[in-house]
This record gives structure tokens, sequence and C-alpha cells, in this order.
């Protein structure tokens, strides 16, 4: 914008990404020329109100957006009818990972937005002090000042349109603080979720956990009656046997002799037996894979070393 100073003759270049908006600037323009002949600040008012109402309407549109996640994560008034579902379905209906991503989108533009309505609200004060320092050097050139109403009415629109621009921004700050709130609960609603999955995770393998007790507890038990049913065969195996051979007639003794080697035959054959079975048992234990705990021990003990 460019202003000629002793009779305001201006000249303005307007440019928009939007065809549409700067075809509304230059139809108003034309509408309202008694304004803009009045004074060329007037185009300040056309290009920032037009700015500001387009804010409103997508802010109102933002406003409908979050109040129906606010629905869906609980804050909402309307919760109630969510209450009727089973909490299980809730969380499967709800895809909190979506609506996160939904609430993002929206917060970042949001945010945008609100960075060009600073931007807007703080530019009406400088308007008013160019006014003031326009009047002052056509004061200097001689020039008669404006009138007083066509000032006062420039003056009051600013103040007007300022006090907008303030209201809005404030809105916008508003929406801003709710979709951040919005994504502080639908995290807290996500890790709510994962938590009682844990929980369930956890009960299921405490029970797990006790139902192998359980299995290792009656195993040893058969482990143990298995020794015991294995001890009482080596201790009556070898007297059962020789008992046998005793009745079948097949070695010929005294009658006194016979039962003293009887009975030191079976404690031989009973002692031997056993022997044996110790040899067993201590040759499986030696040839038995190392486990992780002794693996430890011995690494421990060559570090030591």
């Amino acid at each position: 914008m460019r202003v000629r100073l002793h009779d305001l003759a201006t000249v303005a270049f307007i440019s928009s990404r939007d065809s549409n908006r700067t075809a509304y600037l230059r139809s108003r323009c034309i509408r309202q020329v008694g304004l803009l002949n009045s004074h060329p600040f007037h185009l300040v008012n056309f290009v920032l109100e037009d700015h500001v109402d387009s804010w409103r309407h997508i802010i109102r549109n933002a406003r409908d957006d979050i109040y129906d996640n606010e629905k869906k994560t609980g804050l909402g008034a309307k919760w109630n009818r969510y209450e009727e579902t089973e909490s299980d379905e809730k969380l499967e209906q709800r895809e909190y990972t979506g609506l996160l991503r939904d609430l993002q989108a929206i917060n970042w533009d949001l945010r945008r937005m609100l960075l060009d309505l600073r931007f807007a609200a703080a530019l009406w004060p400088v308007f008013g002090h160019m006014l003031q320092k326009l009047e002052g050097l056509r004061h200097d050139m001689g020039v008669g000042p404006l009138k007083p109403g066509v000032k006062a009415a420039l003056e009051d629109q600013f103040d007007f349109n300022q006090s907008v621009s303030m209201a809005t921004k404030e809105a916008m700050e508003e929406l801003v603080d709710r979709a951040q709130a919005q994504i502080s609960v639908t995290y807290s609603l996500i890790a709510q979720r994962d938590s009682e999955r844990n929980i369930e995770i956890a009960r299921l393998t405490a029970k797990d956990s006790k139902t192998t007790i359980q299995i290792a507890k009656l195993t040893a038990k058969d482990s143990q009656i298995m020794k015991t049913i294995t001890v009482l065969t080596l201790t009556f195996l070898p007297s059962t046997m020789l008992a046998s051979l005793w009745d079948a007639g097949i070695f010929t003794l005294d009658a006194d002799k016979s039962w003293r080697i009887y009975v030191g035959t079976t404690c031989a054959l009973t002692i031997t037996v056993f022997a044996l079975w110790y040899l067993y048992l201590w040759v499986s234990r030696t040839r038995s894979p190392v486990t992780i705990g002794d693996e430890e021990k011995q690494t421990n003990t060559e570090k030591g070393e």
C-alpha cells in the first residue's frame, strides 16, 4: 500500500492463494468505496476482517470435532450412552489409536492458526500508531486534519476488530488446550487398556505357574513312590530268586548248611545289587548335561583362578 499524503490517494497491491478471497475483497472495495474514499486504512479492516471471519468458521468446525472426541473419551456431556456397552467392547469400538492421530492433526492445525491469530491481534495497535503518524506527517505538510467523524469511525473500527481478534484468539487457545487435554486422556486410556491386558496376562501366567508347581509336586511324589518300589524290589528279588533255585533242587546241600549258605548268598547278592544300582546312579549323574547354574559356577571358578 502506497499513500499520497496531501490527498490520501492510494495504490494497494493485494494477492492471495485463494482466488475467491481476492474476488471477495475486490467486490467489497467496490461496494464500500465511500469508506475507502474517506480513508484508505479501511482496506486494512477489510483484509483482516475477512481473515478473522474465516478463522471463526474454522473454530466452529474444530469445536464440533473436539466435542465429538470428548464424548468418545468420556469427557463430554453424552458419555452415558457409552455406559450401556461392555467395557471390553468400548475399548475396541473407540479405536484409540485412530482417535489419537485425529487429535494430533487437529492440535497441529489449531496451533498453526493460533500463531496467525496472535500476529493479527498484535497488528491493530500498530495500525493505530500508523494512523497517528500519518496525521502528524500531514500536519507537517500543512494539510488539514481528518474530519472528526472519519477519524473516530476508523479508530472505533480498529478497536472493534482488535476486540474480535482477541476473542477469536482466546477461543483458539481454549480449543488448543482442550485438544491437548484430549491427547493426554487418550494416552492415559491407551496405557490403562495395556495395563489391564498386562494384568490379565500376569494372572494367567500366575495360574499356569501354580499348575506347573502342582504338576511338579505330583511328579516328585510319583518319583518317591517309584524309588520306594525299586528299593523293595531290589531288597526282596535276590532272596526270592535264590528261594526258587533252592526249591528247584538244582543244588544238593546238607540241611544244616543249606540255610546258612542261603542267608549268606542272599545278603551278598543283595549288597551286590544295591552296589550296582548305586554305581549306575553315580555314572548317570556324572554324564548328565551341565545345567546353567553349574556353567556359571564353573565360569566364576575359572575367573577366580
